[in-house]
């Protein structure tokens, strides 16, 4: 308890954060959140989409060498994942950005 210079008693403030304080925090975050989930999500679809073109320009170049190696024409051949997997060329499954196995 504190007294006063009139000698009457004034309440001691608690320490800490009221009710009102902590819900504007609350919402101040939940509208950075609203806007970063999405910017959030974009990056990972065009990391996904990134991830499947590299994977697509791997085959190419590994096919590339298939024929070559094979000593067959480049125009108009036709090769799939097997072939290129059996000739040792692509050593483990190829996966697109979402990690599904392309299997032709």
């Amino acid at each position: 308890m504190i007294l006063t210079n009139s000698g009457k008693q004034a309440e001691k403030r608690q320490k800490g954060f009221t009710l009102i304080e902590l819900l504007a925090v609350f919402v101040i975050l939940a509208v950075l959140a609203g806007i970063a989930v999405p910017f959030i999500g974009g990056i990972l679809e065009n990391a996904r989409l990134d991830a499947t073109r590299s994977t697509a320009v791997n085959f190419y170049e590994a096919s590339r060498l298939y024929l070559i190696g094979e000593n067959k024409e480049f125009k108009n051949a036709e090769v799939t994942v097997s072939d290129m997997v059996d000739a040792g060329y692509i050593s483990e499954p190829l996966k697109d950005g979402w990690g599904k196995v392309i299997k032709k």
